[in-house]
């Protein structure tokens, strides 16, 4: 059993959740910044007990609004933790609306002062400054992403200090941007995911699909080119010299990543070319599917919609495989984007051919 709770006092406002009640997440494409996981609702109002500055309101002190405790517990076991961003209200309208974010917003905007004192894994400076800052993070992928970097031996030093005036929720956007990596919400933990991780998940049938919305070519993140910057005595900067976008390039002109300046006059220095290379390829992986020994196909993008009881295997955590016959279509997608619908029972699904 759902239960939507309010309030330090755990208010149950569950039965008042008669017209929306619906559920965002986003998995950022590496150069995006984080956008935060949260619900709406829409909750019954017509005694007015949930009116904004009313005498008696529960949102009788508008001070109070933001910040105020909200959660949601299945079975007793609580899934989901956070705080009221909003409240909307029409005076003539029965209804009022609840906009929330993570419980842990403020926590990821604590100024960081970070020293590395050397060259370490790329992922360990991510891991040490939530460590630090006490955020709430997936371990397991956080130890993934540690694996895949050190395996590479991309290695960097990070300087922060107070006059940068850095926040953690930038930092992370800023290893993320370096580090070819995805930085997301789920579920009230934070995701550092470096390119690489994968996770297999379901098979989604014709049967299964609601409707089919779109699909389209993701063009317009195509990356075959970049030029980094990295320390080695530099500043020295690395291209594809290995070409591998060159087939891309060929096709589509050049898409060159925007140029990345880390080293001694920024907050991060990557410690060597293997470092930088690594990193600048990953970006032309990404953004292409890997055909005939090639990087020169665009991924799709993806949308449609199924009946929630797939929301568990959908997340965005998770790829699927999309097998739709009408479009000759069987690849296995990244799930990006996904609204629950709570009053209609359906998923509605973005996701990004693999």
């Amino acid at each position: 059993m759902i239960q939507v709770l309010l309030g330090a006092n755990e208010y149950d406002i569950t039965n008042r959740v008669s017209k929306h009640f619906t559920k965002k997440e986003f998995r950022t494409l590496q150069r995006d910044g984080i956008i935060i996981s949260n619900y709406k609702f829409t909750i019954e109002n017509s005694d007015k007990v949930f009116s904004v500055n009313r005498d008696k309101s529960f949102f009788s002190n508008p001070d109070t609004i933001y910040n105020t405790p909200i959660k949601i517990k299945s079975n007793d076991v609580i899934v989901w933790q956070g705080i009221i961003k909003n409240v909307f209200e029409k005076p003539n309208d029965i209804a009022v609306d609840i906009e929330t974010i993570d419980q842990f917003y403020d926590t990821i905007h604590q100024k960081v002062e970070y020293a590395s004192g050397g060259y370490e894994g790329f992922g360990d400076i991510v891991k040490n400054v939530f460590d630090t800052y006490n955020i709430n993070y997936n371990t397991g992928a956080m130890e993934r992403s540690i694996a895949l970097y050190d395996a590479a031996s991309c290695e960097a030093e990070a300087t922060i200090t107070k006059d940068d005036s850095m926040d953690v929720m930038s930092f992370a956007e800023k290893m993320a941007e370096i580090g070819c990596a995805d930085f997301f919400t789920h579920d009230g933990e934070v995701y550092f995911l470096a390119y690489g991780d994968t996770a297999g998940g379901i098979t989604l049938e014709d049967k299964d699909f609601i409707t089919f919305d779109s699909i389209s070519l993701n063009e317009k993140d195509i990356i075959n080119e970049y030029r980094i910057y990295h320390a080695a005595g530099g500043p020295e900067i690395d291209a594809d010299n290995n070409n591998i976008g060159e087939a891309s390039r060929n096709k589509y002109g050049t898409r060159e990543l925007k140029e990345m300046k880390t080293g001694t006059e920024e907050i991060i220095t990557l410690k060597d070319s293997t470092s930088a290379v690594y990193l600048g390829e990953n970006y032309i992986k990404r953004s292409h599917i890997l055909q005939n020994g090639l990087y020169s196909n665009i991924p799709l993008w993806v949308q449609f919609s199924l009946d929630i009881e797939l929301d568990q295997y959908t997340t965005v955590l998770d790829r699927v495989t999309v097998n739709f016959t009408p479009n000759n279509i069987n690849s296995e997608f990244q799930v990006m984007k996904k609204d629950v619908d709570y009053n209609s029972n359906t998923i509605r699904i973005e996701a990004l051919q693999r």
